[in-house]
């Protein structure tokens, strides 16, 4: 009789969902060692590890991203790499959302991407609601630099997808939501990127603006430089849309125009040494609310995912409100 109850069984569900993501620390909602071997252009999936992270306190800025963990700069015979990728969710709830997420991964035609699955299965008692997010962390091998994507999408039961979802006290979010992160290779007529890269970079990045005069909120055109100053020849890698290229170290200098880019490619090319790669940035300056008529800001560039940043020289506009 109690199990031909539609209440109590409800009340089990929500239960037993409780009890498992409530648990302290990540409760391994699925771990295969080699669930998919997937080989793709350029990369080889070896493992991969799905799980679910309530141990955290999250800030509501909190997004689906992903973190890269190099596992080595490269193997033996020097012409691939090790690397451990942690795909992080949105932040979810038990009370609608079922911690067993779906997984599928496809070659792309520049790497790899992966697809997750989150059941919706309604609302529930948000007085029980426990707050989670899925933590998918694979093993890769790189021959070649290439591009690692997430597409996370919510679904119903009866299959129909979810366009937008909002979990209290977060901000609402739009679905799919898809997430792109670089992957460096490392090869033997290569730098490698903690060598290629950082304070000491024989690559020297350098803008110029024609501009001494620019609006707020309107764009302008920067010449930028990037030359090889080094012996050893460089990869270079960046997405054919400027703002996934560079970033600026001025929170109000943003890279990029405000349309849409349609053609947002991978493109790969190597720098000899000597060699000099010309290109335009796209920037705009959005000034903080004020009085002032006129203002100075000062900036520069770098190349966006580089760690340390590779600063290039720095250069002064007037912005005029």
């Amino acid at each position: 009789m109690w199990l031909r109850d539609g209440l109590f069984r409800e009340m089990v569900k929500t239960l037993l969902l409780t009890a498992i993501v409530g648990l302290p620390g990540l409760f391994a909602s699925r771990a295969n060692a080699l669930e998919s071997m997937k080989t793709c252009a350029g990369v080889e999936i070896t493992s991969i590890n799905v799980a679910t992270d309530t141990g955290g306190h999250w800030p509501a800025s909190t997004k689906a991203e992903i973190d890269v963990v190099p596992q080595s700069s490269a193997a033996p015979e020097g012409n691939t790499r090790a690397l451990e990728v942690i795909a992080y969710g949105p932040i979810l709830g038990s009370a609608m959302n079922s911690p067993e997420v779906k997984t599928d991964l496809a070659c792309s035609p520049d790497g790899v991407t992966l697809g997750v699955i989150i059941q919706h299965y309604g609302d529930g008692d948000t007085f029980k609601n426990a707050l989670w997010r899925s933590k998918i962390t694979l093993g890769l091998t790189l021959r070649e630099d290439a591009v690692f994507q997430t597409i996370w999408k919510m679904r119903r039961p009866d299959g129909t997808e979810l366009d937008r979802f909002q979990t209290a006290p977060y901000p609402e979010q739009k679905y799919p939501i898809t997430v792109t992160k670089m992957l460096r290779s490392v090869s033997g007529q290569y730098l490698d990127r903690s060598e290629a890269f950082g304070q000491n970079s024989p690559l020297k990045a350098e803008i110029k603006s024609a501009w001494t005069t620019v609006h707020n909120h309107e764009d302008f055109s920067l010449a930028t430089e990037l030359r090889n100053t080094g012996d050893s020849e460089i990869l270079i890698q960046s997405m054919s849309c400027a703002y996934s290229t560079w970033v600026a170290d001025n929170p109000s200098v943003h890279v990029g125009a405000a349309v849409a880019c349609g053609n947002h490619t991978l493109v790969k090319m190597s720098l000899k040494p000597g060699q000099v790669l010309h290109g335009i940035a796209s920037v705009h300056v959005v000034l903080a609310p004020g009085k002032e008529q006129n203002q100075s800001v000062t900036f520069r560039l770098a190349l966006k995912d580089e760690t340390p940043p590779n600063w290039s020289n720095a250069v002064t506009v007037n912005v005029a409100r």
